[in-house]
């Protein structure tokens, strides 16, 4: 504030409205999204479908798995923004990952038949089971209209809350770290999952914000910011990222991605070596994404994804689901590899919820694209 008075009228104010700034900043509440017993009851109460074709699966903020049987016994944080996991939580207690994802198995096996197509369900960052279930039933509700014999799996991953009085600020304080931790539920979480199920089986990911992370991790090795992967998974859960990602990668070549506001950006396609902004296009630097159709409903105007003041390619940029150019840059990438992609414009709204994408104009056709390419196994 060089140059300004601090004693004056002005002087004051600006500092009052900087402390102001700070305050909101640091005040808000962060909250982990963990395992909720009663997900499967409160679906069937407002859907009407049998209860035997949807299964919940929940992984914490490295992708490691809950036990299906609920033996977890854990509430939401508060004050453990980035500590809280499975593996070195406040609860103390030690589990055998391995058993519990063999447990994930069973359930998949008992409740899955071998030969019907499957949905999942991703929801994006700063959710719980409350903020996900409109979009999620919704989805299970058309797909259904559309296709009698699809299964549904709704898949929880740690993307973390805020419940603050700092408004957006509260969202920039969980943001970044929320984005690394999207990465480590696909490549640990959904990747398991997905191997599962088997790579013969048709399948759709459905994911909105940034639960497409999720979905592109767990189909590709995604590129990590340094900050996250040398600093806060190791100082926070004692853990590196290669001791978690150890899952190797699975042909997608029956499975399709429909994406709601994508939280990505061109980073996001890039392969895990390439560090900091890309400006330059080079075909090289980009991964390839192992499924067979990329389908992506966006609104160029969503206020969330242009961060409210329109920095959409800053802080882990968000340019996919608001940037006409970087779409076009994607599509030229991929033009001639296996992955097709489609995009479809909601509309001309400016909200980023689950429901308000599913309320579009044109949401009806985002529906239609991946029900007819990824459950009915045409138009490919």
């Amino acid at each position: 504030m060089a140059g300004m008075n601090p004693d004056s009228a002005p002087g004051r104010l600006k500092i009052s409205l900087w402390l102001v700034l700070v305050v909101m900043i640091t005040s808000g509440c962060g909250y982990h999204t963990t395992r909720e017993t009663d997900a499967l009851e409160r679906v069937a109460k407002e859907v009407s479908m049998d209860d035997s074709r949807v299964s919940s699966v929940w992984v914490d903020q490295n992708g490691d798995f809950y036990h299906p049987d609920g033996r977890d016994d854990t509430d939401l944080l508060v004050g453990q923004r980035y500590k809280f996991c499975l593996r070195t939580g406040d609860h103390k207690k030690t589990y055998d990952f391995a058993e519990r994802k063999a447990a994930v198995g069973e359930m998949i096996g008992k409740n899955i038949a071998k030969d019907v197509p499957v949905v999942i369900l991703v929801h994006g960052f700063n959710n719980d089971l409350g903020e996900a279930l409109p979009g999620y039933e919704t989805l299970m509700v058309e797909i259904g209209k559309r296709d009698q014999r699809s299964e549904f799996i709704l898949f929880f991953w740690d993307g973390l809350q805020t419940r603050g009085f700092g408004l957006f600020a509260d969202d920039v304080q969980i943001w970044n770290n929320a984005c690394g931790h999207s990465q480590m539920a696909g490549i640990n979480g959904l990747r398991s999952l997905l191997k599962m199920l088997g790579q013969d089986r048709r399948v759709l990911i459905v994911a909105h914000s940034r639960g497409a992370s999720v979905a592109l991790s767990a189909l590709s090795n995604p590129p990590f910011a340094r900050k996250f992967s040398e600093a806060t998974t190791l100082k926070h859960h004692g853990v590196t990222i290669k001791e978690l990602a150890k899952e190797e990668l699975i042909s997608g070549d029956n499975i399709v991605i429909g994406m709601l506001a994508p939280a990505i950006g061109e980073i996001d396609f890039m392969k895990p070596e390439v560090d900091g902004r890309i400006d330059v296009f080079n075909r090289a630097l980009y991964r390839d994404i192992s499924c067979s159709q990329l389908i992506v409903g966006y609104r160029n105007d969503d206020r969330t994804l242009l961060k409210y003041v329109g920095v959409t390619g800053q802080f882990n940029a968000t340019t996919i689901g608001t940037r006409p150019n970087s779409r076009k840059l994607i599509e030229e990438v991929y033009a001639d590899s296996k992955m097709k992609i489609q995009w479809i414009k909601i509309d001309n709204g400016t909200k980023h919820g689950f429901s308000s994408y599913l309320a579009g104009s044109h949401a009806s056709e985002f529906i239609d694209a991946i029900t007819r390419d990824a459950v009915e196994g045409k138009g490919r």
